[in-house]
């Protein structure tokens, strides 16, 4: 496994620090999930635009929640390991609905908001992509919840972009790597020699 599956803290190390990456993340533009498509000419809709900031927003208020009953327990992100996150879970210090979202920014955080699988970085599109967009990130489980996986286990989840998710399904990462290199592989074939 690399690096980021076996780290088992956030990167950041502060509070302040952890909450400005997850909202400058949901703040940008993204293309992924079946409702967030961009036009032919690659621009978004405004009302897209629109609806990805509310969202972003409103994720970023449910972190902000969790993150201040967080901090009567945890000075810094960095405190957060797998028991301290399994306890913090059974003892009900963050609520149910906020939950989710702070999970969510943990494993981004951890994973530096890199996919797993392509290694594509928010970052890295963003500038590829003259901040025009950036990836969608999802957590997904290496052991799938269908499997036995559990949803909120550090060691069964890794940050991946919306396409590898997608794309990799129930699909052990072995199997779904073979097929990624396969996919690219067809994908650089087919630019020196273009169907006809």
């Amino acid at each position: 496994m690399s690096n980021t599956a076996t780290s088992k803290r956030p990167k950041s190390k502060t509070w302040e620090e952890f909450v400005r990456l997850y909202r400058s993340y949901r703040e940008k533009p993204v293309w992924g999930a079946w409702t967030i498509v961009p036009s032919d000419s690659f621009e978004m809709t405004t009302a897209g635009l629109l609806s990805i900031r509310e969202r972003g927003e409103r994720a970023v208020k449910k972190l902000e929640f969790a993150i201040e009953s967080l901090r009567k327990v945890y000075e810094r992100p960095t405190d957060i390991g797998r028991l301290r996150l399994a306890a913090t879970m059974r003892q009900q210090i963050v609520g149910r609905a906020c939950l989710p979202v702070l999970f969510e920014a943990i494993v981004f955080d951890r994973d530096r908001y890199t996919c797993r699988y392509c290694r594509r970085s928010v970052d890295g599109v963003w500038l590829e992509e003259n901040q025009k967009r950036t990836i969608r990130l999802v957590v997904d489980h290496l052991c799938p919840r269908s499997k036995g996986g559990e949803r909120y286990d550090l060691s069964n989840c890794v940050a991946a972009c919306w396409s590898c998710n997608t794309l990799k399904g129930p699909l052990p990462e072995g199997a779904f790597r073979h097929e990624l290199q396969s996919i690219a592989r067809a994908v650089m074939q087919g630019k020196s020699n273009p169907p006809r």
